[in-house]
């Protein structure tokens, strides 16, 4: 379907909006590129990305089928992983990895929601070495997107 707007046309099937259009997707995709190289089961990706294993089972197919996930069968499970190879995950990567390098601007720049304030005080509990941790968990993921590349 083609919207026009301003003498600009749209296609709301776009695939990138479809392919980003839920959050659970989203999620799969941040877990799979925060752990670049790791096969994972669907119950450690469900975990790791805060939703139920039925969820995943929904979103993930779509991710798998554009090339962007990679399977293989260990037994009975299977397991998945980012696809290393595909160069639309290659930019997904780097931009991940300057979103996380950004990730304190976006959140100070995002609408205040009620956890904002319990967010504030978690952050100022944090030790200097934690944060430090985080901005080498968000270099390393740049530099495992630019070895890729």
């Amino acid at each position: 379907m083609m919207v026009e707007h301003g003498g600009a046309k749209y296609v709301e099937n776009s695939p990138f909006v479809r392919l980003l259009a839920t959050p659970s997707r989203v999620k799969i995709l941040d877990v799979l590129l925060r752990r670049h190289s790791s096969w994972l089961t669907a119950k450690q990706i469900s975990n790791q990305a805060g939703f139920d294993k039925a969820t995943f089972s929904r979103n993930k197919d779509l991710l798998v089928e554009g090339g962007l996930v990679e399977t293989k069968s260990e037994g009975r499970k299977t397991l998945y992983r980012i696809n290393r190879d595909d160069e639309a995950v290659k930019h997904l990567g780097r931009a991940h990895g300057e979103l996380l390098l950004r990730s304190g601007a976006i959140l100070d720049n995002t609408a205040r929601s009620p956890y904002m304030e319990l967010l504030e005080h978690l952050d100022d509990e944090r030790s200097s070495s934690e944060r430090d941790s985080q901005q080498d968990e968000a270099r390393e993921t740049i530099r495992a997107a630019m070895n890729t590349a």
